[in-house]
C-alpha cells in the first residue's frame, strides 16, 4: 500500500489507523505533524492502543508505520485521554477483539452525544 498522506485531513487519522490495524493491514500514514496539538496527543494515543492489542507501530512527529494485527485483548481499559475522537475510533476494535472497555465513554458528548446509542442500534453491545 502506498503511504497515506493526511496533511489536509488529520481528523481521519484515528479511525483510519485503527481500522487498518483491525484489518491487519500494514500501512504508512504521513502528514501527522499537528496531531499533538489536538485534544490529546492523538498519534501517541493510537500507538498505545495498537500496542495494547498486540500490534506493532513506530511513530515520529509526522508519521505512523503500522504493522501487525489484533492478537490479544488489552488488560486495562482504553484511556481516550479526554479526546472524543479517540473514544469513537476505539469502539470498532470490539469487532475483532471482542469486548473492550473505554474509560470516560461520555467524552463523545463533545461532538456526537448519541454515539453509543447509535452503536446499540447497529447491533453493538454497549454497557
Amino acid at each position: 500500500m502506498p503511504p497515506i498522506d493526511l496533511t489536509d485531513t488529520p481528523d481521519l487519522f484515528q479511525p483510519l489507523a485503527l481500522t487498518l490495524f483491525g484489518r491487519g493491514e500494514e500501512a504508512t500514514i504521513t502528514g501527522l505533524h499537528n496531531l499533538a496539538l489536538k485534544e490529546s496527543d492523538r498519534l501517541r494515543a493510537v500507538n498505545e492502543a495498537i500496542t495494547a492489542c498486540g500490534g506493532t507501530s513506530s511513530i515520529t512527529d509526522a508519521q505512523l508505520e503500522l504493522k501487525g494485527r489484533v492478537d490479544r485483548k488489552p488488560t486495562e481499559p482504553f484511556d481516550p485521554k479526554g479526546d472524543h475522537r479517540m473514544a469513537m475510533a476505539l469502539a470498532p476494535l470490539a469487532l475483532v477483539n471482542g469486548a473492550i472497555t473505554i474509560q470516560d465513554p461520555d467524552v463523545v458528548h463533545k461532538s456526537y452525544p448519541g454515539f453509543w446509542e447509535d452503536l446499540k442500534r447497529a447491533g453493538f453491545s454497549v454497557g
